[in-house]
């Protein structure tokens, strides 16, 4: 599912980089990702500002790990958070597309 994600969001040129938003054109938005295991909302906000990002995209390693379904929770440069339920990989990383893009 994240080679899926990397590949839409790469045609919607929106920059993807999982280490820095450091790289960052005009008119792109920057997405990370953060996998843990404990206080997932709470380190995804913590990393969107270390990172400057515009999105985190947020996920439970026991939930997406070794499965065919995952579920996430988008949180933005103004702290929102949207939660994606449990569904397909592919229907999340749909999901995310149409809360990002």
């Amino acid at each position: 599912a994240y080679l899926a994600i990397q590949q839409e969001l790469d045609a919607q040129k929106i920059a993807l980089d999982t280490q820095t938003a450091e790289i960052k054109k005009e008119k792109q938005k920057t997405i990370g990702f953060s996998l843990g295991t404990e206080n997932i909302i709470e380190t995804a906000k913590a990393k969107l500002a270390a990172k400057n990002a515009d999105f985190i995209i947020a996920n439970e390693a026991k939930t997406a790990l070794n499965t065919d379904e995952n579920e996430v929770w988008i949180v933005d440069k103004s702290q929102n958070t949207v939660h994606i339920e449990k569904s397909s990989k592919e229907n999340v990383a749909k999901a995310i597309l149409e809360q990002v893009l």
